[in-house]
């Protein structure tokens, strides 16, 4: 994940595929790309569920995930819609996922995906044990890892990834009918950033969208800046979070 500019030739990276560290030139911690399938902060089969009865009369549901480092989460959220209702679901794709960082795009669009046994774990109970339809499994040439996973195309095609930035974006985005993933990268943020943040997501959505945060911005009280800004958090799943009609 990624929430500032940052010229890629200016700082160093420790590379190790989905847990990379982005310092400054100081030696001081920007951020952490860590990134797990079906994280668990986010009952996923609940989720999907709340999905399908909200959006159930609309047509079109339009789904962004920013910060989405190399693809673990939109790729998480299609396969557990798919596995809920593969009909239905089509509504909800393309998901549009962006992240800043250049790199995090890159892999994402590569799509190898190097992973550990817990995610290959998580993998397999969301899918009722048959993860093949979605990846093809390979031995990982990184010894720090399982194995490595390639997208198929009938999960590959149903991601966009492109770099953004969210606040740039959310102006770009329909007031209606959107959910936006922006999960566990706020308290990178300064503060100043984060209520503007906060401002921007309250003042663009009505009260047919969604914004989902994570356990980590919870920590930093993430939930307390978008209460001020209008949003409640639903009481059928923790970290999603609606627009109060106005």
């Amino acid at each position: 994940m990624y929430v500032s500019p940052i010229s890629n030739n200016k700082y160093n990276y420790s590379f190790q595929a989905n847990r990379r560290i982005i310092n400054n030139e100081s030696g001081k911690l920007l951020y952490r790309t860590t990134t797990y399938f079906f994280r668990h902060d986010i009952d996923w089969r609940r989720l999907s569920k709340v999905l399908f009865y909200k959006y159930k009369d609309i047509s079109k549901v339009n789904v962004f995930c920013h910060a989405c480092s190399n693809g673990m989460e939109p790729y998480s959220f299609v396969i557990q819609m798919l596995e809920q209702n593969t009909k239905d679901a089509r509504k909800f794709f393309p998901v549009i996922a962006k992240d800043l960082d250049a790199k995090n795009i890159e892999m994402a669009q590569k799509g190898f995906l190097n992973i550990d046994e817990s995610d290959f774990y998580e993998i397999k109970c969301h899918t009722r044990g048959y993860c093949t339809p979605y990846f093809d499994l390979m031995k990982s040439q990184d010894g720090n890892y399982f194995m490595t996973l390639k997208p198929k195309k009938y999960l590959n095609e149903k991601v966009h990834f492109e770099q953004g930035d969210i606040l740039e974006d959310i102006d770009k985005m329909p007031k209606s009918n959107t959910i936006l993933f922006c999960r566990n990268f706020w308290p990178y943020l300064d503060i100043k950033k984060q209520e503007l943040l906060a401002q921007k997501l309250g003042n663009h959505f009505d009260s047919s969208s969604l914004v989902i945060i994570g356990d980590f911005d919870e920590k930093y009280f993430t939930d307390h800046i978008l209460r001020q800004h209008g949003f409640y958090e639903l009481a059928a799943i923790p970290r999603v979070y609606c627009k109060k009609n106005s």
